[in-house]
């Protein structure tokens, strides 16, 4: 229920468990995530505008912030529009991270939101200088991960772009009032009492009992302060996605794992001296259709879990004599399909006992007050926690109604103090999109291309611009 307040802004609800959390590593250091359209047409700021105006007005976290009222975390409302800014880059494609619009998105991922009344959105659209006559350009969405998760994301960013395609016939569009409920509200029945889930903590604690504790990361200097972004892309192209997923399925395994064990293993690649390591895989779980009753796949809005698992990986591989775990790209994309197809189990079998619906609860999110002083508990508290690489797939992104001008969407996020990396994937219009989200400030440059090379060879990817 909507509540006035008679001085300060309108509280449109307390913040829920999740999004407290992410609002928490938000002061540490911006927690953003960025949605990416690549066009072959140039746009028109002012119609960019407008539509922007038009998404904004049906989607309430477009129209929302999170702030502190009368000692309460809430989510508010903010009275002000989605901000658009445009920026003419250089054409250079396959230059890597750094430069043309990678470096506008890198800027993004650090840069803080806005004070209020801004809302926690804003949009960034990069006319593309080439020098091959093409009219290209690139549209970012970012919002604020308190208030909304990759998917959230890249569904309000192909909104605005069906909004320009439209033209002038979305004008009328309805206003939609109320925000939807916190999460934790929607749980099943059997995961919101306490005995239900110390019964699934029972059979997480079981099933780990006796697995060494996950190793930290000497590379990774995440005690350093300070956020600055750095953006790889991996592209697998439609061919050689379509092979991977034929391998993943001999091997009983799905995408998701196949790139997980990837990631794990480059990661363990940049240990020194090589072996055997516990290593934690931190995977996003997408909760809109496991949830009563469901959430729209197309809606604005934190619906994620988070699984956080560890997985005992070499850094060795005697076929290769190289002793750094590196394999040769062939396109197969199965670089270890034991590894693989473990995760591919475990992540099932969490997911089914609903292990991910648990996070938000265990966090310990709620235990940190939005304070100078909670913060700065939160901030010991984080830094305690294991390191962990993060690997967010929301799979087949669906490309009906997209206007046909939109050659590819893919998603980044900026990383959290504990993890060397976040890689980001989706499918958009058969082409697979791996973004490398690191921090320069803790991971050295040549530690950070040592993981993207790693990644690109045993998933037979290519570094894309």
């Amino acid at each position: 229920m909507t509540t006035a307040m008679t001085h300060g802004p309108t509280v449109l609800r307390e913040v829920d468990p999740a999004e407290r959390y992410y609002w928490l590593l938000d002061q540490l250091a911006p927690m953003n995530i960025a949605a990416i359209a690549e066009l072959d047409r140039r746009l028109d700021p002012s119609e960019v505008a407008a539509a922007l105006a038009a998404v904004q007005r049906q989607h309430p976290f477009l129209r929302a912030r999170i702030e502190v009222v009368d000692d309460q975390l809430s989510v508010v409302e903010a009275a002000g529009e989605i901000v658009l800014s445009v920026t003419s880059v250089a054409d250079v494609e396959g230059s890597g991270s750094g430069s043309g619009w990678l470096a506008e998105v890198e800027a993004e991922l650090d840069r803080p939101f806005a004070p209020a009344p801004s809302p926690l959105a804003r949009c960034l659209y990069c006319p593309v200088d080439g020098i091959d006559g093409e009219e290209r350009s690139v549209l970012v969405v970012v919002v604020h991960h308190a208030l909304a998760d990759g998917r959230a994301a890249v569904a309000a960013l192909q909104h605005v772009l069906r909004r320009i395609e439209e033209g002038g016939q979305w004008t009328s569009s309805p206003v939609t009032a109320d925000l939807p409920p916190a999460l934790h509200e929607r749980f099943p029945a059997e995961f919101r009492s306490a005995k239900g889930a110390l019964g699934v903590l029972g059979a997480v604690r079981e099933e780990r009992d006796g697995q060494d504790s996950a190793a930290s990361f000497p590379f990774h200097a995440r005690e350093v302060a300070g956020q600055v972004s750095r953006l790889d892309r991996l592209i697998v192209q439609p061919e050689a996605a379509r092979a991977m997923h034929d391998q993943a399925r001999s091997a009983d395994a799905t995408i998701n794992g196949v790139l997980a064990a990837a990631v794990l293993e480059s990661t363990a690649a940049l240990f020194e001296p090589s072996g055997d390591r516990m290593l934690n895989l931190a995977t996003p779980t997408d909760l809109r259709q496991r949830v009563e009753p469901p959430l729209p796949a197309d809606g604005v809005f934190m619906a994620i879990g988070l699984l956080c698992t560890p997985y005992l990986v070499s850094s060795t591989d005697s076929g290769s004599g190289t002793g750094t775990g590196m394999r040769p790209g062939n396109g197969s994309g199965m670089g270890n399909p034991e590894l693989a197809r473990r995760i591919t189990e475990q992540t099932r079998r969490e997911v089914e006992r609903g292990e991910s619906h648990l996070f938000y609860r265990f966090a310990r999110a709620g235990s940190f007050a939005a304070t100078e002083d909670g913060i700065t508990s939160f901030a010991d508290w984080m830094a305690a926690t294991a390191h962990n690489v993060a690997v967010s797939n929301l799979g087949v992104v669906d490309d009906q109604g997209d206007p046909a001008w939109v050659q590819s969407i893919s998603f980044a996020l900026s990383t959290s103090a504990n993890q060397p990396a976040f890689v980001a994937v989706c499918t958009y219009r058969d082409q697979l999109v791996l973004n490398l989200a690191t921090d320069r400030t803790k991971l050295p440059a040549d530690f950070a291309s040592r993981l993207v090379e790693g990644i690109g060879q045993r998933i037979g990817a290519a570094a894309g611009g």
